[in-house]
This record gives structure tokens, sequence and C-alpha cells, in this order.
């Protein structure tokens, strides 16, 4: 089963094209590295793979799919997607615990009013897994910068396929 398509992916920021014509597959039971120098575009090309932000042209597939503006948020709950560069530029305030429980919903920020107790608990065992138990309160901005990236292997916060950028 395809997890994720991209057919003639490409991204412009003004009038520089960052990402141009990708075409990308990943079936499931696949495992990928996406590697490169910093800046030449892994996570532009990421957080439109996620359907976080809109490429430029192409088109994108999340679980045999098309994303589209209708249907990008209930197919970003369906994945988890961990980039400290795309979240140091949208997310720098919210503490560590508020952006694990965001990725419950596929959001960009902390929604309060959709959070139970269940959740929280949740959050907290994967982040005393992590182990981050310590800096959950602390804002993202001042954890990330402190912390050396590491790659884990740890079953998903909501128990969804996972798409990682430790980037």
């Amino acid at each position: 089963m395809s997890l994720l398509k991209a057919e003639h992916l490409s991204v412009k920021e003004g009038s520089k094209e960052i990402v141009k014509d990708v075409n990308w597959e990943i079936n499931s039971g696949e495992n990928w590295v996406l590697f490169g120098l910093n800046g030449c575009g892994k996570t532009t090309l990421l957080s439109r793979l996620a359907g976080y932000l809109s490429p430029s042209g192409g088109k994108v597939f999340l679980f045999g799919e098309e994303v589209t503006p209708e249907n990008q948020l209930r197919l970003r709950k369906k994945i988890g997607w961990v980039s400290s560069s795309f979240f140091d530029r949208y997310l720098r305030y919210e503490t560590v615990l508020e952006i694990v429980l965001a990725g419950k919903y596929g959001t960009l920020g902390f929604q309060d009013q959709w959070i139970g107790k269940e959740d929280v608990h949740k959050a907290k065992k994967i982040l005393a897994d992590f182990g981050l138990k310590e800096r959950m309160r602390y804002p993202y901005d001042y954890v990330i910068k402190r912390t050396t990236a590491k790659s884990f292997d740890c079953p998903s916060a909501h128990g969804r396929s996972r798409i990682n950028d430790f980037g």
C-alpha cells in the first residue's frame, strides 16, 4: 500500500525554485532516510509531503488520497512528523507537551478544547520514553537548542504511521 506519493512536486519561494519535479513513493513497510546539506530543501520537501504546507506544483497523496485544502487536516491526523527546523519557524514558544498533544490532531498549534486527560497521560508517557519528562513544560525553543539531536525507535505518540525529519 502506498503511504505517501509525490507526483511532479515543485516548491517555489518567491522566484527561487527550492524543489523541482520530485516523483517519490513510500510504501507500507519501507524505511527511507533523506540526506542533504543544510538549506538544500529537505524540510521544505517534507513539510509539503506531510500536508503542512501546499506545494507550488504537482500532487501529494497520503494513504492513496490526494491532499487538498479540504482534507489535509484529516490526513495529517494519520501521521506523526517531527522537524526541528520546521517547528523552529512556526512553534517556538509552545511547550514540548503542547506540541506532542497538537500532533494528535495534525494541527500546528495546541487546541486545548480537544484534549482529554487520557491524551495528556499518553503524551507524558511518550515524552518520558524519549527522556524528556523533565523538559515537557519548557518552551520548544529552549529545549531544542539544548538537546542533542537523536534518532529514536519509539512507538508513535498516537498509534499511527510516522514520517520523521530529525534534520
